[in-house]
C-alpha cells in the first residue's frame, strides 16, 4: 500500500475508537491523588492508579459526618471516563472522571442493614491551581481550618519534646489521620510568656499558620494587644499575612518573603518530626 495512504487511515481509525469510546480512554490518564472537604463536612482522600487502559487500581479514605465513614481499595473495570465497582461491602461506587477531579456516587455502602448509606462526593485533583482571586482562596483555606479542627477528637495524637528555636524545651502535638499530618500545635516557653504556635495542612502542604505570644490568663504586657498573627497559604506560597492589628502585611514588606521561608522550613521539620514518631 502506498505510503500516502498511512495518514487518511490512522485518521479514520481514530474516528472510529472515538465513536466507541476507545481512543478517549487511550488519551486519558486517570491516576493520581484526590482530596475532597467541603461545606457539608465531606472529608476524604483518593488515589487512582491505572493498571492498563481499561482498568483502574484504587484507594479511598471518606469520612461523611453523621453518616458514615470507610477506607477501600480495589480494581474496576474503566471506560468511557467512568469506573465501576462493588463487593460485600458496598453495593455500588461509580466513578466519572473529569479533567482535575472525580465525582464519586456511592450506593448503599456499610457493614451491615442499619449501617448503610449512600452519598455523592467530587474529589479534586490536588495539583489543580488554587481557586481564581486570593479572597477565594482564604475562604477554602478558612474552611479547611475550621474542618481539621472539627475532626481533632478523633484523629490520631503524638505529643512530641523537643529543643525550640531558643533552645528552649518546647511541647509539640501533632494530629494525624491516615498516615498524613493534618494539625500541629507547639508551645514555647519565652521570657514573656508561652508563645503558641498552630500549622494546619491539606495534602502534605501548609495551608495555614497562627502565632500568639500571649501570657495565660493576660496580654504579654498590660494594656496591649496580644501578639497574634495569621499566615495563609496556597501551593507552598504566602498569600496573606494578618498581622496583630488584624491589617494585611504587604507583599513588598521584606519581612514577607523571610517569614514565608522561615514557616515554610518550620512546617516542614515539625511534619517529619511527627511523621518519625509514628512509624
Amino acid at each position: 500500500m502506498p505510503r500516502k495512504y498511512f495518514p487518511i487511515i490512522l485518521m479514520l481509525s481514530l474516528i472510529f475508537l472515538a465513536g466507541t469510546g476507545q481512543a478517549a480512554d487511550m488519551a486519558f490518564d486517570p491516576s493520581g491523588d484526590y482530596y475532597m472537604e467541603n461545606a457539608q463536612g465531606q472529608v476524604g482522600s483518593l488515589h487512582i492508579e491505572e493498571i492498563k487502559a481499561d482498568r483502574i487500581k484504587f484507594s479511598m479514605q471518606a469520612a461523611i459526618p453523621a453518616i458514615c465513614g470507610t477506607g477501600m481499595e480495589g480494581e474496576a473495570p474503566f471506560s468511557n471516563f467512568r469506573a465501576e465497582y462493588s463487593d460485600e461491602f458496598c453495593k455500588k461506587l461509580i466513578f466519572k472522571f473529569e479533567l482535575g477531579q472525580v465525582t464519586l456516587e456511592a450506593v448503599d455502602c456499610g457493614f451491615g442493614p442499619d449501617e448503610k448509606c449512600s452519598f455523592n462526593a467530587t474529589f479534586t485533583n490536588e495539583f489543580t491551581p488554587p481557586p481564581g482571586n486570593e479572597d477565594e482562596a482564604i475562604a477554602d483555606i478558612r474552611m479547611h481550618y475550621a474542618a481539621i479542627n472539627s475532626q481533632t477528637s478523633w484523629l490520631e495524637s503524638v505529643e512530641l519534646e523537643s529543643k525550640g528555636w531558643g533552645g528552649t524545651g518546647e511541647k509539640i502535638e501533632a494530629y494525624l489521620y491516615e498516615g498524613e499530618v493534618r494539625k500541629i500545635t507547639v508551645t514555647n516557653p519565652t521570657k514573656s510568656g508561652p508563645h503558641t504556635q498552630e500549622f494546619y495542612f491539606w495534602m502534605k502542604r501548609l495551608i495555614f499558620c497562627f502565632t500568639n505570644n500571649v501570657l495565660e490568663g493576660g496580654y504579654v504586657k498590660k494594656d496591649e494587644k496580644p501578639d497574634v498573627n495569621r499566615y495563609y497559604f496556597s501551593h507552598d506560597k504566602l498569600l496573606r499575612w494578618l498581622d496583630s492589628s488584624g491589617q494585611s502585611v504587604p507583599p513588598t514588606d521584606k519581612r514577607f518573603q523571610e517569614r514565608q521561608k522561615e514557616i515554610l522550613k518550620r512546617a516542614k521539620d515539625l511534619s517529619a518530626q511527627a511523621l518519625a514518631a509514628v512509624k
